[in-house]
């Protein structure tokens, strides 16, 4: 499901802010061919490009909503506050690494949006929107909800897949065997592994090289 988020992230890159604006297909399609150019340039590869790109992650995803729903508000409630902020935080964290990761894969030509469907309240939202790619076509359906006036996605649906239920079964079956500590130990386990990989990609500077040799020739 990670992939999903991923097209979430192309197709929707200013779900954050739409609330405000009468035509959001408009702002929509706008803000796709930006992240599509960004990713597309030598920038992408940079400093510099991954915040950018990490954050309209963090501003089109309600990660904390998705992670509340997909555990389940009466397992939630029960936690602890530190339980909570540490799932969480690392629900967040492993979502937004693997969409980092895998966002040079995700290509398409084309993107037609429906026309957005709110609730009677006010404050949901569906979007669906048709990507095409060497004449194949995949549908893609975003649940949204306004909060604190922004509209944020806490749900994307692809070809009938919910990332939302996807996560909910996952948690369910874990949770059939092991507790809410547990869990939360995996996650920030799955964390702590995907930074030490991190870790050893990035080589060791020139500089550093040097530090490190007379450093040794003085211990000498």
């Amino acid at each position: 499901m990670y992939k999903n988020m991923i097209c979430l992230v192309l197709l929707l890159s200013f779900a954050g802010v739409y609330g405000k604006v009468s035509d959001p297909m408009e702002i929509l399609s706008k803000k796709d061919r930006e992240l599509q150019s960004l990713l597309k340039s030598d920038s992408s590869q940079t400093e510099k490009g991954k915040q950018e790109i990490s954050r309209l992650i963090n501003g089109i995803f309600n990660l904390e909503e998705l992670g509340r729903k997909s555990l389940g508000s009466a397992t939630f409630k029960k936690m602890t506050e530190e339980q909570k902020k540490r799932f969480l935080s690392a629900f967040k964290n492993i979502l937004e690494t693997n969409t980092m990761e895998q966002l040079e894969s995700y290509q398409t030509d084309s993107v037609v949006y429906e026309k957005a469907k709110v609730s009677s309240s006010g404050k949901k939202a569906k979007i669906t929107a048709h990507a095409y790619f060497r004449g194949k076509e995949t549908i893609y359906q975003y649940k949204m909800m306004l909060k604190d006036e922004e509209w944020k996605t806490w749900d994307l649906v692809i070809d009938d897949l919910s990332t939302y239920l996807n996560y909910k079964e996952q948690f369910r079956k874990i949770l059939k065997k092991k507790t809410i500590e547990e869990l939360i130990e995996r996650l920030e386990k799955k964390v702590s592994k995907k930074a030490d990989k991190e870790s050893a990609k990035d080589p060791v500077k020139p500089t550093e090289k040097k530090t490190k040799k007379t450093k040794k020739a003085t211990a000498k």
